[in-house]
């Protein structure tokens, strides 16, 4: 019997039509991408979500934190603006999703391990060894809410004006796996500064299936069927 299951290509249909796998959405515009990020990030901070809510508080803290951030946000709009095709834009939208998991990665491991003394500044120096701890874990968290406030954008841009659902509950289990592998990579790095070690080989394998995801995430953009079939290890 076939599958009751719905598709991510089903799923699209439902919610926008039919017209939308043969034309896919209109080319986004600088304007239109800096439009949608600029109300994103306000309705961010009426959030019922704490997480949500304190990222677009620390954003609208000052003007120079938001004007640094607006800037930052500008150039990442910019190169996907710069696509001339709709798949284009949505695979450096896509690409951008994941250099934002990135670059907040380090903050969230430290905030939700609460680390602390010798881990901590074993960790950043690391990361930073030419630089002072404070100093670091000062601008990690900076671009920490820089890089999620744009991440919020990002899938805001993604799901609602490209109208595809890869920027929905794929890209949040390729976060889960990303976070999955820094964290031990970290884990890792806090172990061997007291003298202790993680088996190699698990965190490569943990990083190979970052590698998997990443692409068949990336391939899907210029897929046809619109079917999203999750990497198998």
């Amino acid at each position: 019997m076939p599958s009751s299951k719905p598709t991510l290509e089903s799923q699209l249909v439902r919610r926008f039509g039919q017209s939308l796998l043969n034309a896919s959405f209109s080319r986004l515009s600088h304007d239109r991408l800096m439009e949608a990020s600029h109300e994103c990030v306000k309705e961010a901070s009426r959030s019922d979500l704490p997480q949500v809510e304190i990222v677009a508080t620390r954003l609208f803290e000052s003007t120079q934190t938001y004007r640094t951030w607006e800037n930052q946000h500008a150039a990442l709009m910019r190169s996907v603006a710069a696509e001339r095709l709709p798949a284009a834009q949505r695979a450096t939208m896509l690409s951008a999703s994941f250099s934002l998991i990135h670059r907040k990665a380090l903050f969230e491991y430290m905030r939700d391990k609460k680390l602390r003394g010798e881990q901590r500044q074993a960790l950043v120096q690391h990361f930073f060894p030419l630089r002072d701890v404070a100093d670091s874990v000062r601008a990690e968290h900076q671009q920490y809410v820089r890089s999620a406030a744009s991440h919020l954008c990002v899938g805001h841009v993604g799901r609602d004006l490209m109208f595809d659902t890869l920027f929905a509950a794929p890209l949040l289990e390729y976060e889960d796996i990303y976070n999955e592998y820094f964290n031990a990579h970290c884990d890792q790095i806090v172990a061997e500064s007291k003298g202790l070690s993680v088996p190699a080989a698990m965190l490569s394998d943990m990083k190979n299936r970052v590698s998997e995801w990443r692409r068949a995430l990336l391939a899907l953009t210029q897929s046809q069927s619109g079917t999203w079939r999750r990497p198998k290890f």
